[in-house]
């Protein structure tokens, strides 16, 4: 029985879980999640590439493009004035 490798692929959804806590945390560290989330769907894409274990790599790059996009909006969403209404 022989199994794919995993190490890109892991690191690629380890990555992207990391992001995505990180989108969170846009207040204290406003770009981490973006540059972690663009890392892990690097990775992930790398992983597909060399063909590592698929499906922890497409997990990967789709968590680590929405970690991405919710650390941007929640960004610009800080840094926006409050709206006087």
């Amino acid at each position: 029985m022989t199994s794919e490798p995993r190490g890109l692929s892991l690191a690629s959804f380890c990555l992207s879980i990391t992001a995505f806590i990180a989108a969170f945390l846009a207040a204290w560290i406003p770009y981490a999640g973006i540059a972690v989330g663009l890392a892990a769907a690097v990775l992930g894409g790398i992983a597909i590439a060399k063909g590592h274990h698929k499906n922890l790599a497409v997990i990967g790059i789709m968590l680590g493009a929405s970690a991405m996009v919710t650390s941007l909006v929640i960004t610009i969403a800080l840094a926006l004035p409050p709206v006087q209404g």
